[in-house]
Order: C-alpha cells, then sequence, then structure tokens
C-alpha cells in the first residue's frame, strides 16, 4: 500500500488545541465519580447477597433438621383409613406422611424466598433513599 502524502501532510499540520480544559476536568470528575459510586453500589451488593446466602443456607439447614425430627417423631399412620381401590388413591393414602412434609417444606422455603426477596429490595430503597 503506498502512502498518500497530501493526507500525512494535511494530518501532519492539524494541531488540535483545547482550549476548555477546566470544563473537561469538571466533567471527567463527576464521571469517575459516578463510577466510584457504582462500584461501591457493587461491592455492597455483593456483600449483601453472600449475607443473604449464609442466612438462607443457615435456615435451610436449621429447618431442614426440624422437619427431620418432625418426621420420625410422628407416628405411622394406620395402615387402611381409606379402602378406595384406584391405585394413586391407594398411593396418596400409603404417602400422605411424606407428600404432606414435602408440601410444608416447600410451603416454608418458599416464604423464606420471599421473605429475603423483601429485605433485599427494602434495604436497597434505603440505600437509594440516603443519596
Amino acid at each position: 500500500m503506498m502512502k498518500d502524502k497530501a493526507l500525512e501532510k494535511l494530518f501532519l499540520a492539524q494541531k488540535p488545541s483545547f482550549d476548555d480544559g477546566e470544563a473537561f476536568m469538571a466533567e471527567l470528575d463527576k464521571r469517575l465519580d459516578t463510577v466510584e459510586f457504582l462500584v461501591q453500589y457493587q461491592a455492597k451488593k455483593r456483600r449483601q447477597y453472600r449475607y443473604c446466602m449464609m442466612a438462607a443456607l443457615s435456615f435451610g439447614i436449621i429447618i431442614g433438621c426440624g422437619m427431620m425430627v418432625f418426621s420420625f417423631a410422628l407416628q405411622p399412620a394406620p395402615a387402611a383409613l381409606l379402602h378406595v381401590q384406584a391405585d394413586v388413591f391407594q398411593l396418596l393414602t400409603d404417602n400422605a406422611r411424606i407428600i404432606s412434609i414435602t408440601l410444608l417444606s416447600i410451603l416454608v422455603s418458599g416464604s423464606i424466598i420471599v421473605i429475603f426477596n423483601i429485605l433485599v429490595d427494602i434495604t436497597g430503597m434505603k440505600m437509594v433513599m440516603r443519596k
């Protein structure tokens, strides 16, 4: 590729001047402050999520142990309370205890997730209100 001498002279002759250095620095400082705020906000959110995950793990372990104790403490159901011939109803009656414990576990887990989401939203609102 050959160099175009006219273009080279044009670019070498061009000497840009920056007259408004103070305005540029003020705008740059403003943008850097915004970036610093975002970095701090992300770090705070990361810490907040880490604490929420540790709390959820703790609650899960405690509730899981409690549900195990609850399931072992229940008396076994009588063998045939309902005399239904359908296989589905027989399955439900034979495993009623396990099904009820599973549904209760899902309900408690869902409640904990909802509560943590509400707490995260509230703390996020408080941080926005401070600024």
